[in-house]
């Protein structure tokens, strides 16, 4: 299999064959079964083949399979009808002709620039914002490998909140006004800038999660500077926080915001939220072939439908708790881990490899032999491992998949 795919697509686990999954769980060909805790590309917030979604899928592609934008869609307008009324308010415009997370930063960057007539975008240090040239450039993880495939290099960077990244910082609150600060006197000094990108909870970073006060302070700073505010919710939307959108736990609205990954929960789709005067791109300018697929629609509208019937709040709640408990219990019995970091179902545990017997990719691997399934950290480079199950797991997976995990790692 090597021999024909390309290096960047090649499984690292290539003698898995995975032939079944059904909600949190997948079988190999040889029977073996794994709890997923990654959520594949941490993207199926109501886990595998949720038969639901299913039917709407194959009611949709009954009636046509693929429509141009020429012609309206039922479900694409639907969708759009939904992601407005489920937006913070004021998000009043959206693009769903679109289907991946770069996608969507890509279209808040362009209309960012339009509106406001400059070509600078901030965005943090060890931020993963995606994978095209100019997501890549935007990426604050990208410096060492982007010489020749990133984009126009018309970004800047400044520190998250946290003193893993400010190591002056003695704690998060003096992380935080650091941080601040950092962007404030990059905001007077320059006068190219039309906006600042953050993730909310920076996943791939090592699920590093912004307060609700840091995320007001930048709002604010954005306001008086007159730069568009732009959150990257690919990774939070839909279901992971007990909310719809991380900017609804935390009470701020952006002016932009992207979503991606959990909103047509494993079929391709993304789209931009965004308020009224951002509306500036022309035709030609940011619609893709495959963007707003009818079926991607129709699967969305049920994701959203059986989120909204769902205690959405209350289901998250009680797993948060349950996995925080379960969390702190292994930190209490392995004095090398570092720090257990997260909110609602997205979480990380840190191991401090010099005194951990194992580096935390060992302990990956070994979780995928007892038959759990991780996310790494910093693109596999990371001392963290990330845990972001389906909204749908149930306490009994979560009580196996934990039982595998200490067993990785002792």
């Amino acid at each position: 299999m090597d021999k024909i795919l390309t290096k960047n697509i090649a499984p690292s686990n290539e003698e898995i064959i995975i032939v079944k999954a059904k909600g949190s769980v997948l079988w190999d060909k040889k029977g073996k079964d794994y709890i997923d805790f990654s959520s594949q590309t941490l993207n199926l917030n109501l886990g595998q083949s949720h038969p639901l979604l299913i039917s709407a899928a194959k009611r949709q592609l009954a009636k046509y399979s693929f429509l141009s934008s020429r012609f309206m869609s039922t479900p694409f307008l639907n969708l759009a009808k939904t992601l407005v009324r489920l937006a913070p308010k004021g998000l009043t415009k959206v693009n769903l002709k679109l289907t991946n997370g770069s996608d969507a930063n890509e279209s808040a960057f362009k209309r960012a620039r339009k509106y406001h007539k400059k070509p600078t975008i901030v965005s943090f240090y060890f931020s993963h914002l995606g994978e095209t040239s100019e997501t890549i450039s935007a990426s604050g993880k990208h410096f060492k490998n982007r010489s020749y495939i990133g984009g126009s290099q018309c970004f800047a960077f400044f520190h998250p909140p946290h003193p893993d990244f400010i190591p002056s910082a003695k704690s998060i609150a003096e992380a935080e006004r650091a941080s601040l600060t950092e962007l404030s006197e990059l905001l007077e000094k320059r006068g190219d800038i039309c906006g600042v990108i953050v993730e909310p909870i920076m996943v791939n970073a090592g699920v590093y999660v912004l307060s609700p006060s840091y995320l007001k302070s930048l709002r604010g700073l954005c306001t008086r500077c007159n730069v568009a505010l732009i959150f990257d919710e690919v990774q939070t939307a839909f279901g992971w926080l007990g909310t719809f959108f991380a900017a609804d736990k935390a009470g701020v609205t952006p002016d932009i915001l992207t979503v991606g990954k959990a909103l047509a929960s494993g079929f391709p789709l993304a789209a931009v939220l965004m308020k009224e005067k951002y509306d500036v791109l022309e035709y030609g300018e940011d619609e893709f072939t495959y963007g707003g697929h009818p079926v991607s629609c129709a699967v969305a509208l049920k994701n959203i439908e059986i989120l909204e019937k769902m205690n959405l709040a209350e289901t998250v709640l009680e797993k948060e708790t349950f996995i925080k408990n379960l969390l702190y219990g292994l930190k209490n019995d392995y004095p090398f881990i570092k720090e257990v970091r997260g909110t609602g179902l997205i979480w990380v545990i840190d191991f401090d490899e010099k005194k951990s017997p194992r580096s935390a990719s060992e302990i990956y691997d070994r979780a995928i032999k007892n038959g759990l399934i991780l996310r790494k950290s910093k693109d596999g480079e990371g001392s963290a491992l990330v845990i972001k199950p389906a909204v749908t797991v149930s306490f009994e997976e979560l009580t196996e998949g934990f039982k595998r995990f200490r067993k990785a790692i002792e």
